[in-house]
C-alpha cells in the first residue's frame, strides 16, 4: 500500500520477480476493490506510512488486521527517521525499514517474517 503508483509498480515487479503474488493498492479503497481484506490470503503487508488524505500506513493496516482472524506480518515502510516513530512501529510489533529500501534487505526482510 502506496500512495504513490510508480512505487506501487516498482514494488510490484520487484517482489513478482521473487515468485511474490501481489496485489498493490494506493489506498484502503483501491485494496478493497481488488479483494476482501478480511477473508482473503494474505501472507505479510507492505505499507508506506504516508498517505495521502492526512492517512497513514499504521491506521490502514489496523484497519485491514482488525477485520482479519489472523492478524499478517506488517514491515512498514517510511522517509521519517525520527525516533518516536521507530518506537511507536516497534511497540505495534511490525518490522520498520527507511526509504530508501535497499531490495536486498527487503528480500532479508521478508524472509525472515514468512519464516517466523
Amino acid at each position: 500500500i502506496d500512495n504513490d503508483h510508480a512505487i506501487c509498480q516498482g514494488m510490484q515487479t520487484l517482489l513478482e520477480g521473487w515468485d511474490c503474488q501481489v496485489v498493490s493498492a494506493v489506498s484502503l479503497e483501491d485494496l478493497e476493490r481488488q479483494l476482501d481484506p478480511a477473508k482473503s490470503p494474505v501472507d505479510l503487508i507492505l505499507a508506506d506510512y504516508h498517505l495521502d488524505n492526512d492517512e497513514n500506513g499504521v491506521d490502514v493496516v489496523a484497519n485491514i488486521n482488525g477485520r482479519r482472524h489472523c492478524p499478517a506480518p506488517v514491515v512498514m515502510i517510511t522517509a521519517n527517521y525520527s525516533n518516536e516513530l521507530k518506537q511507536y512501529i516497534r511497540e505495534l510489533g511490525y518490522l520498520l525499514m527507511n526509504k530508501p529500501v535497499k531490495p536486498l534487505k527487503l528480500r532479508s526482510a521478508l524472509n525472515h517474517l514468512l519464516r517466523g
